[in-house]
């Protein structure tokens, strides 16, 4: 059993479709290799201890920031294809994965303060965070659809 409590894929489902406008899908699959990541969320709990991180790939990351503020997919494949998200699309990503810490907090229950601490663009994955992800002590792998772009990989994952 996971130290932290990870959301259900419903839950993130939800969470995005309330704030893109449209009706997002997630659903479980097969884990992406965390070298192939290209953007990293970090969580921190109420003493700054990294309790969660989210990897995304360049699709969930530029497709979800997209959305957000309703930018044409083709900005979208673009990012995909450069590797480059723009600023916008990489701070409208931000803002949705900061709002994934209240699923974070939902999950922990009364008193739990998780909050974001930063997105990054990777690779590389920092080092003070690269050890943290051989081993976590929960994982949640899906993929994220959102009507109109492509689908995007999304992984949680609970520190020990």
């Amino acid at each position: 059993m996971a130290t932290n409590p990870l959301p259900t894929a419903a839950a993130i489902a939800d969470l995005v479709t309330m704030l893109v406008g449209k009706k997002v899908r997630a659903v479980p699959t097969t884990p992406f290799p965390v070298a192939s990541a290209r953007g990293l969320a970090t969580y921190v709990d109420q003493t700054q201890k990294l309790a969660y991180v989210a990897l995304t790939d360049m699709a969930f990351l530029a497709g979800v920031g997209a959305a957000l503020a309703m930018i044409p997919a083709g900005v979208v494949t673009e990012a995909i294809k450069t590797g480059k998200p723009s600023p916008v699309l990489t701070e409208n990503a931000f803002e949705v994965m900061n709002i994934v810490a209240s699923l974070y907090n939902d999950a922990e229950g009364k008193g739990a303060h998780i909050k974001i601490k930063g997105l990054v663009v990777v690779p590389p994955i920092p080092p003070e965070v690269a050890g943290l992800l051989a081993k976590p002590a929960g994982r949640l792998d899906l993929e994220i659809q959102v009507p109109g772009y492509a689908n995007g990989k999304l992984t949680l994952l609970a520190l020990p």
